[in-house]
């Protein structure tokens, strides 16, 4: 009698576990499904066809991804265990004092032909001799692919996203969510008329995000090959020299080009800007 009675104890229990670690179970599927569908067309796309066949042309490729010419060396190990240290000072106390833009600063022109108005980390503004160029835009709440988490704005845009004036060109320098916000090249692509102009391999990513093949200017050598369906036929004064290669994700590896840019007055060529 006894013996049966542990039999069914031990039978029961069994049951019980399985029943705990398929709930567990289920609930942490569930949970990476959610976290995945928030974040998957935050992380953009790989190239492929025509895109990638340009990419493998770079003098940079070499064995299925980009080479840089200078030795990379990354403390992925320092950077994991950095993250059990941060210092306190990392995060500001309080919300540092900032300066809100006036959208009427941008009814005339500046007088020199040449305006550079930051709005934080590497977005800028940049008027140079009647043409409007913004550089890596980044209006989120937080750079990152997730809605809920990531590193988080300290202070709001200086400038509401709808209030810049008309954009003739959108530089992207390379891929990191501090630099490539979908949600801000979204908007731009929707609202204005900017043709983007992205380092070899980036352009995938604005493609999976509606931003047509046509406005694309695609990077190769330093050099610009302007789409021949562009949305303005207006020369823009830009260059280009790639100088590294962007780890974005380990899928993507260093599949994406990171640049340095150096944008210059055509009439004037000892006027401009160089961005590193």
């Amino acid at each position: 009698m006894a013996d049966s009675l542990l039999s069914t104890a031990l039978a029961q229990a069994r049951r019980w576990k399985r029943r705990v670690l398929l709930t567990v179970g289920g609930v942490v599927v569930l949970a990476v499904a959610v976290v995945l569908i928030d974040a998957w067309s935050g992380l953009g796309h790989s190239a492929h066809g025509a895109r990638l066949e340009r990419m493998q042309r770079s003098k940079q490729w070499k064995d299925g991804r980009f080479d840089n010419p200078q030795p990379l060396v990354n403390d992925s190990w320092g950077m994991l265990t950095g993250l059990l240290h941060v210092s306190p000072h990392a995060t500001p106390a309080v919300a540092p004092e900032t300066e809100t833009a006036d959208p009427r600063l941008f009814d005339a022109w500046p007088a020199s032909g040449l305006r550079v108005s930051w709005f934080g980390h590497a977005s800028m503004l940049i008027e140079l001799d009647g043409v409007r160029v913004l550089t890596d835009p980044m209006w989120s709440e937080r750079s990152s692919p997730l809605t809920w988490a990531g590193p988080k704005r300290w202070f709001p845009a200086p400038i509401a996203l709808r209030d810049l004036p008309p954009i003739d060109a959108v530089v992207i320098s390379h891929d990191h969510y501090d630099h490539l916000d979908r949600e801000t090249i979204v908007a731009l692509n929707r609202d204005t008329q900017a043709l983007f102009i992205v380092p070899l391999g980036v352009g995938a990513h604005l493609a999976y995000w509606g931003v047509p093949e046509h406005p694309l200017w695609i990077w190769i050598g330093g050099r610009a090959e302007k789409s021949a369906k562009s949305k303005s036929s207006r020369r823009l004064p830009v260059t280009l020299r790639a100088d590294t290669c962007s780890i974005k994700t380990p899928n993507y590896g260093r599949v994406t080009r990171w640049s340095a840019l150096n944008i210059a007055s055509i009439s004037r060529a000892t006027r401009g800007c160089s961005l590193r």
